[in-house]
């Protein structure tokens, strides 16, 4: 029993080891900030003869980052509108682990027609005696056809400026991500090796005890090592909850 259960405390450990190596490299990330993050920038355009109809800003944004194939969370705090003489813009933020995104979108103005009021009036019509006598001179004439042409769907331009932010911030993500991303669904294989590693690790603790106890050797450091580490633990978390 003893010798399955130390194999199994051993292979799970291995299985395991990538995934705590990570997370002490980013608890350590988190208390002495290791390098910089980089500012790759890297800037393109392209253009979209229509704009998902929506109303909402933040599901217009979504919708945008779909259809740009962008990967990321929107950013409310970055979601805005502006607009120019003759222009409108739509601006909102995505961002993931290593990359952010800032698109703005510049659409045309809708052409505004004149009202009514302002429209010039219709001329006068003529005198009978002048109406009769042009009826004699000029011959009638037949009116001719104007074809108008089509009307071009206006086209919304795309400006994505992506900026590349480095290896250390996607550390420090996965130290605690939790696999929902949207638009990335594979990320949900790290959620599940995130759980079975918690679950090796309360395993290999308790396992890890029970394989000691079979020592006869060393018994009091054993004792005094565990009795530190546990105690100590729980000393610390209720002086944080008494005192705060």
């Amino acid at each position: 029993m003893r010798t399955i259960l130390l194999k199994i405390h051993l292979y799970t450990g291995l299985l395991c080891s990538s995934y705590l190596i990570l997370f002490g490299i980013s608890s350590l990330n988190f208390n002495h900030h290791f390098g910089k993050a980089a500012t790759l920038k890297n800037e393109r355009q392209r253009s979209l003869n229509a704009l998902p109809a929506l109303t909402d800003d933040q599901r217009l944004a979504e919708a945008l980052r779909d259809t740009l194939g962008l990967v990321g969370w929107t950013l409310t705090w970055e979601t805005h509108r502006s607009e120019t003489a003759d222009s409108l813009y739509f601006h909102f933020a995505v961002a993931r682990p290593g990359k952010e995104y800032q698109v703005t979108v510049q659409s045309p103005k809708p052409l505004r027609t004149a009202p009514d009021d302002q429209a010039s009036p219709p001329p006068a019509p003529p005198r009978k005696s002048e109406a009769r006598a042009d009826e004699k001179k000029a011959p009638p004439k037949e009116t001719p056809k104007i074809v108008l042409p089509p009307l071009r769907e206006p086209v919304h331009l795309v400006q994505v400026e992506e900026t590349n932010t480095g290896l250390w911030p996607i550390i420090g993500a996965l130290h605690g991500f939790s696999g929902n991303m949207p638009r990335a669904g594979f990320m949900r294989f790290w959620a599940i090796y995130t759980e079975v590693c918690v679950w090796v690790v309360f395993f290999s603790m308790v396992s890890g005890v029970y394989l000691w106890t079979a020592k006869t050797s060393e018994r009091l450091v054993g004792l005094i090592l565990l009795a530190a580490g546990a105690g100590g633990g729980v000393l610390f978390m209720l002086y944080i909850w008494i005192w705060g």
